[in-house]
């Protein structure tokens, strides 16, 4: 088997002289191409569609992670409490190797037929994105700079890269937001659940976060998001000063943790 990685870097031009292979390919060989992307419209795929497969991978979505957990915890049957295929979704992301591997873990921690409860996923999964993501945010939250210091340094130093951090982060002060404005128009929990699109266990945190916050500080902070995610992707600052530079702001000194 011949294995191409990064194929998304070859040109049109490139990949029309692998035509002729395609169209009549050794057959004591495979060809496996991996792309990032692709221009399905080239002339080259349209032929590879003939005479070959083309298959795309499409990652999930982060809406579509706690409901694909919950599917293959009931494959495996094992029971989840309610917020658990939350918990478990916002600790691992979107990957779905890593996905089955927390759910298998959380079975053999809690026992055969025993139910695995939110708390559980945070014992398991402590060094995951969750634990790191709600400290940062809480620490953000209470303007606690120390502490968001503190943690976004563990965070990197476990590779976390800093375009997911400013994605949670942003993810996360939306979410904020929305329950500001639905605290204030006299919504409940449950109202706030289900607009928000989090799980009622959860509320109560974010409605304290949400009271910390006024609109004009959340403007602020988006701002900066927005800030830290163009110099991520087009500067030659290091995800570190980037990152720190960002929780220098939305920490502002004059609050506690100064």
């Amino acid at each position: 088997m011949v294995q191409v990685r990064d194929a998304h870097l070859l040109g049109a031009e490139d990949l029309n002289r692998l035509i002729p292979y395609v169209e009549d390919p050794a057959p004591f060989s495979c060809v496996l191409l991996l792309a990032e992307k692709a221009d399905l419209r080239l002339k080259f795929f349209t032929t590879l569609k003939k005479h070959g497969v083309v298959h795309r991978f499409e990652p999930l979505k982060e809406r579509e992670a706690a409901p694909w957990v919950g599917a293959e915890a009931r494959r495996r049957d094992v029971v989840l409490k309610p917020g658990a295929a939350e918990r478990i979704a916002d600790a691992v992301g979107t990957d779905m190797a890593q996905l089955a591997d927390a759910v298998e873990r959380l079975s053999l921690y809690v026992g055969l037929g025993q139910p695995v409860r939110p708390q559980d996923v945070d014992e398991v999964l402590v060094q995951t994105r969750v634990r790191s993501i709600f400290e940062l945010t809480g620490a953000v939250g209470r303007g606690d700079r120390r502490e968001a210091l503190a943690v976004l340094r563990k965070m990197l130093q476990d590779r976390e890269p800093g375009l997911r951090i400013v994605a949670m982060l942003a993810r996360h002060l939306r979410q904020i937001w929305s329950t500001r404005e639905l605290l204030a128009a006299g919504e409940g929990r449950e109202a706030i659940a289900r607009r928000v699109g989090i799980h009622p266990y959860f509320v109560p945190e974010m409605m304290q976060q949400a009271k910390r916050f006024d609109e004009t500080t959340l403007r602020g902070t988006h701002r900066a998001l927005f800030e830290a995610d163009w110099k991520l992707k087009s500067s030659r600052l290091s995800d570190a000063v980037v990152m720190e530079q960002l929780v220098l702001r939305l920490c502002p000194a004059t609050r506690r943790g100064r």
